[in-house]
């Protein structure tokens, strides 16, 4: 599904909010999977991804035993029949956000089947939550098609045609979200044999019992850079299946983040408000870890330094600017015009329009036609432009918020990539 954004909507209360998610995260392309907003405050969707992952996701909104707050939660496997989750994946407070039981207030909302993002204004303070699908370090290459207990020697049924990946000798992984005690742990089994005929492969040994529709596939080998400090995500401590049985193992000394936070600045400037954009965000990866549980994964997002010195933000970042600053004649629902240029028919489409000062600044909206001296947008403007606007155009347009120790960079008009690396 295509991305989805929710801009500066008002809702009349926390209950209102949870209505409006569900809405928008089924439009995103989640599925609606346990809906007990009626009498328990709460909503469970879930997304196989944009079409790169084949781990299933469950996120849980929720309002439960909270007050002036909703929280995302994310799920290994959710049950639907009993209500009930496996693994609790996001159980800390930075996974709640400020809403208002009682008064009205302010919302954004972006998204799509990998990632979601919710950030609130309640009187004069921004709260948030940034939540992303979680992608396993292994490269899962079928799927079990039979519950499968534990023993030696064991023929595995695998889906039609996947025994073709698998290599005898070779060792092999098993992802079982399902699985409450154990759910995600790294178990390591040794090919013995390959039936692609039969869509199975027989291993040496299954040392925990497996249900249905459990992952399969290869592990994929980790190499970092050393003297890494832990601002990011800590150290990694795992139980991990081997040979000779369960095994504690600490990789604190060898596996920690893949990036140093001295990293995410890549200038020598001190962040102050005029340093400018072309060093202001930095897209890095890293890894997201339970203590003791074996989860390990990679989560894609934005780290970025802020040159603000308060916490408590909103503004809009032009991205690839294209033009100076136009003044405006005018403007009505869905169209912003200035004086005559000698602009193209189709030069601006797709591309942003923002205004920055005046009447309705900091609005983003793409542009989808425009003349020589009239753009229209796709969408209406909250606040029609006049004669005192000014915008600019762009090759994307985002929103910048900072709540409490959050820096956030939201595109509301995704710019396309200058460089093939830019589509990963």
């Amino acid at each position: 599904m295509s991305f989805q954004k929710t801009i500066a909507q008002q809702v009349s209360n926390t209950a209102e909010l949870l209505t409006v998610l569900k809405t928008q995260l089924t439009n995103m392309g989640w599925v609606d999977h346990d809906d007990q907003i009626s009498g328990s405050d709460y909503f469970v969707v879930y997304s196989d991804g944009e079409g790169k992952c084949p781990v299933r996701v469950y996120i849980q909104v929720t309002t439960s035993g909270l007050t002036n707050q909703m929280q995302l939660k994310r799920w290994a496997y959710w049950d639907n029949v009993g209500h009930s989750g496996t693994f609790d994946m996001s159980d800390i407070t930075s996974t709640r956000f400020t809403t208002d039981d009682d008064a009205p207030f302010y919302v954004w909302i972006y998204g799509n089947m990998d990632s979601i993002a919710v950030i609130t204004l309640v009187a004069s303070t921004y709260d948030g939550s940034y939540i992303h699908r979680f992608y396993p370090v292994f490269n899962a290459l079928g799927r079990l098609q039979n519950a499968e207990s534990t023993g030696t020697d064991l023929w595995i049924e695998l889906g039609a045609g996947q025994a073709d990946n698998f290599d005898v000798g070779a060792g092999v992984t098993f992802w079982d979200a399902q699985n409450g005690s154990h759910a995600g742990r790294n178990h390591r089994s040794l090919i013995t044999a390959v039936d692609p005929s039969g869509s199975r492969i027989k291993v040496d040994q299954l040392y925990l019992a497996m249900q249905a529709d459990a992952l399969v596939g290869y592990c994929v080998d980790f190499h970092t850079q050393g003297g890494c400090d832990n601002n990011i995500a800590g150290n990694l401590n795992a139980d991990t299946y081997t040979d000779s049985g369960t095994v504690a193992v600490d990789f604190s000394n060898n596996l920690q983040e893949i990036v140093t936070s001295t990293n995410l600045d890549p200038d020598t400037n001190s962040g102050t408000a005029d340093q400018g954009p072309s060093n202001l965000f930095l897209s890095v990866p890293y890894y997201l870890k339970r203590d003791l549980n074996g989860f390990l994964g990679f989560q894609s997002g934005i780290f970025s330094k802020s040159p603000y010195a308060t916490g408590q933000y909103e503004d809009t970042v032009a991205v690839g600017l294209l033009t100076e600053t136009f003044n405006a004649s005018g403007g009505s629902t869905n169209t912003i015009g200035t004086s005559a240029t000698n602009w193209g028919t189709s030069q601006y489409v797709g591309k942003a329009c923002i205004i920055v000062q005046n009447t309705g600044a900091g609005q983003i909206r793409r542009i989808t036609s425009h003349g020589t001296g009239t753009l229209t947008v796709s969408g209406n403007w909250s606040t029609t432009p006049d004669s005192t606007s000014k915008f600019i155009i762009a090759r994307g347009g985002a929103r910048h918020f900072g709540w409490s120790n959050a820096q956030k960079l939201f595109f509301e008009v995704p710019a396309p990539p200058t460089h093939p690396a830019d589509n990963t």
